[in-house]
């Protein structure tokens, strides 16, 4: 039989979420899988590429919406032209990824006789929904296949109002260092403090900027990369020159291969408000790098004990978060000692064993995978 996926999410625009899939589907394809998408926004505001051997759709309705009125006619005219998709595509399984779109995408399949799979990938806790999407998302997940998430804290939230014979643990795929730096080309990089993130005040750049010019006050210079684009670009470039630390930092905007960065890095910081499951977070600890974050979200502290693959911060304190940082810029051997641990602890949700448990969730009789490594 031949195994055919349709995979829905809203754009493959800058995200996490959009990083995933785009690994996902490009392994499936090698697996010998038949690929198909659906997007809202057209293939021209992609960030990342599907590849010839996905067939790729577009609702064209990606227009946001102004008031209540339009977003219903709006998601009405949404969830018909996925349904369109839907029964014409003879595709075994539809996954969505995204809560909105996971709930237009449940109603579009309605009595279609599909398997759907849908995938959470936020903190639910703190990224909280309008009520209507909030009712919506507990009415709809009881009708899907199964519910996945990315954090084990998700997967505990969502035992609110989905069986939990339905609920999924489903690991990010990580895509990365196939190399390890040695501890002398590691003594070699630069005091590099490195940010991957869109500029979203989710992130919480504004409150690494604050950081890095309380520890100018106590006469320590890090050179800061951040890595990524958003609405908040002049904001924060004018935050820096405000607190006089624009020489400081580096806007490297949107990176397609992102692994030199974190090769060139001595520390990697996540100041984040709120977070699901952040793959840059994962990527960056299998390259060897100690990171710092905020206990915003349970998700990233799965993965981040304080003091040993890096240091937990309190959320919201820039004063926390300066601390942080020169405790570890200011020991080397500690440095290298917590990003030898990141490696360790990522190492079982690299590709080649992640992408098994996802076809387990995608074809549970078909698929011949055996392995396991995430309890």
């Amino acid at each position: 039989m031949t195994k055919k996926v349709l995979f829905i999410i809203n754009d493959l625009r800058m995200g996490g979420a959009q990083r995933v899939l785009s690994i996902v589907m490009r392994e499936l394809v090698r697996s010998g899988y038949t690929v198909s998408l659906v997007t809202n926004h057209s293939d021209a505001t992609d960030f990342y590429t599907t590849g010839d051997n996905v067939t790729r759709f577009s609702t064209g309705l990606s227009t946001p919406s102004r008031n209540i009125a339009q977003a219903i006619i709006s998601n009405l005219k949404r969830i018909k032209a996925i349904r369109k998709v839907i029964t014409e595509e003879s595709s075994n399984v539809v996954f969505s990824f995204m809560t909105e779109t996971n709930i237009l995408t449940v109603l579009a399949s309605l009595f279609t006789g599909k398997r759907v799979i849908v995938s959470e990938r936020s903190d639910p806790e703190k990224d909280k929904k309008s009520f209507i999407w909030q009712l919506l998302r507990k009415i709809t997940y009881s009708n899907a296949s199964f519910v996945t998430t990315n954090s084990k804290a998700a997967l505990e939230y969502m035992k609110q109002f989905v069986r939990q014979e339905k609920l999924v643990y489903l690991p990010n795929p990580i895509e990365g260092c196939i190399e390890i730096r040695t501890p002398d080309e590691y003594a070699e990089s630069k005091s590099i403090l490195l940010v991957v993130a869109r500029l979203h005040h989710a992130k919480g750049i504004d409150i690494l900027i604050d950081a890095i010019s309380l520890l100018k006050f106590r006469n320590r210079s890090y050179e800061v990369w951040i890595a990524g684009d958003g609405s908040e670009m002049e904001s924060l470039m004018l935050q820096t020159e405000e607190l006089d630390v624009a020489d400081s930092f580096r806007w490297l905007g949107r990176i397609d291969d992102l692994i030199p960065l974190y090769k060139s890095a001595s520390l990697f910081i996540l100041p984040s408000r709120r977070e699901g499951m952040p793959n840059a977070l994962l990527e960056a600890m299998s390259c060897g790098l100690p990171v710092i974050i905020s206990n915003a979200s349970p998700g990233p502290l799965e993965y981040v004990a304080n003091g040993e693959s890096g240091l937990v911060f309190e959320s919201g304190s820039s004063n926390a978060l300066a601390d942080a940082i020169d405790e570890l810029m200011s020991n080397e051997d500690k440095r290298q000692r917590m990003g030898q641990k990141s490696t360790e602890i990522v190492k079982p949700y690299l590709i080649s064993n992640i992408i098994p448990l996802w076809e387990k969730v995608i074809f549970p009789r078909e698929s011949t995978s055996s392995r396991s490594v995430v309890n």
